[in-house]
């Protein structure tokens, strides 16, 4: 029986956490008797990727009045394709015009939930995914709750491929980071903004660093919000040892070794759903200070896995970080020594594709091919 050719949509092709989650996902789906196809509305670093590994990759614009012409260039791909399944992400318009294609030719759809709760678009595009999506996948109970369709709803946790991401028993990658071994180093991976915190975590270190001066922080992302950034800058211009203690590395075609070579991973997010970085830094046998939003409870235990703080409380990021790095160390190490462990226990990407597969399997099950 030949493959069932899954339509994989998202609005962009950067490489961002929901992004980057669908492309896991959906160049591993071979094995499941699916064939991707994936469909993005901008280039972006995804795209040069997906076409050096063989993949199927079109470009399709927002374009025409009340996005006629998008919906029906999608509906020409799904029929030259043979489109089985379609299976969009985030709660953007650029879906919605996508399902509606889907659904208008009677394609089930999957709609791939990333976002939290608060985030405006959400409100926006419920009554859009509710009317069109076959089953929405969600990543929190809040999510499952704000779309209050238990018919339709399925929660499966993202995945990370684990073996990708431990560390390597040889090298000090510390030092290929240009960092001392007596160094302590924080790392934030993610998009530059208010929401991720990176301000707040250079603020929360320039409290420590009085007692702790061997501490750092590496910022690892590109500039989402360029207020961020200019207020990040300004606080390290008036404070020659902080700025000397945070280094802003941009953007980054591999996380691994940025991670390998800290100490702990930070996420003192305002707001997030199922962050992906966690489950990185988890799988690299790193500790994890972060905020109770979105699912992050899901993913960790206080001060079994790492520490959790309020979101906004600059003071008590600042006294979880100082915990994390004192005695040399000792608390960091003590929680990272089970991460990875915990991270194959809950993220496997072996489960999220059984799970997914799954999920097709159902939609098309008795449903013909419009080949």
């Amino acid at each position: 029986m030949p493959p069932r050719k899954v339509l994989l949509a998202s609005h962009h092709a950067s490489r961002m956490g929901s992004a980057v989650s669908l492309m896991e996902l959906g160049t591993r789906l071979s094995g499941y008797g699916y064939a991707p196809v994936f469909l993005f509305s901008k280039q972006g670093e995804l795209v040069d990727q997906l076409k050096a590994g063989g993949f199927r990759v079109v470009e399709i614009k927002r374009q025409g009045l009340f996005r006629l012409g998008m919906i029906r260039s999608v509906q020409n791909l799904i029929r030259s394709e043979g489109i089985d399944l379609v299976h969009v992400n985030s709660a953007v318009p650029f879906s919605k015009y996508v399902a509606i294609a889907a659904r208008l030719l009677g394609i089930p759809v999957v709609w791939h939930i990333r976002e939290a709760v608060e985030d405006k678009r959400m409100a926006r595009q419920r009554p859009w995914i509710k009317l069109l999506a076959s089953r929405i996948v969600v990543l929190t109970s809040p999510q499952a709750a704000f779309f209050d369709t238990p018919d339709k709803i399925r929660r499966i946790f993202n995945g990370v491929d684990i073996g990708r991401f431990a560390r390597p028993p040889e090298g000090n990658m510390k030092a290929a980071l240009g960092y001392a071994g007596d160094e302590f180093v924080f790392v934030l991976v993610g998009s530059i903004e208010n929401r991720k915190g990176q301000l707040r975590s250079a603020q929360a270190l320039a409290r420590i660093l009085p007692d702790l001066p061997r501490c750092r922080l590496l910022i690892v992302g590109r500039v989402a919000e360029q207020a961020e950034m200019d207020a990040l800058y300004a606080l390290l211009d008036s404070d020659p040892v902080l700025k000397a203690a945070v280094r802003v590395h941009g953007t980054s075609d591999d996380v691994r070794p940025l991670l390998w070579g800290s100490d702990c991973l930070l996420l003192p997010s305002l707001g997030e759903a199922f962050p992906r970085t966690i489950m990185e830094g988890m799988a690299a046998g790193l500790p994890v200070i972060a905020t109770p939003v979105g699912a992050v409870e899901d993913m960790m235990v206080n001060d079994v896995h790492g520490l959790i703080v309020p979101p906004g409380d600059v003071p008590a990021l600042a006294d979880a970080m100082r915990s994390m790095a004192a005695d040399g160390g000792r608390a960091a190490r003590r929680m990272a020594a089970g991460n990875p462990a915990a991270a194959a226990a809950s993220f496997d990407m072996k489960s999220h594709l059984a799970a997914m597969a799954g999920l097709y399997d159902e939609l098309l099950a008795g449903r013909h091919s419009p080949r």
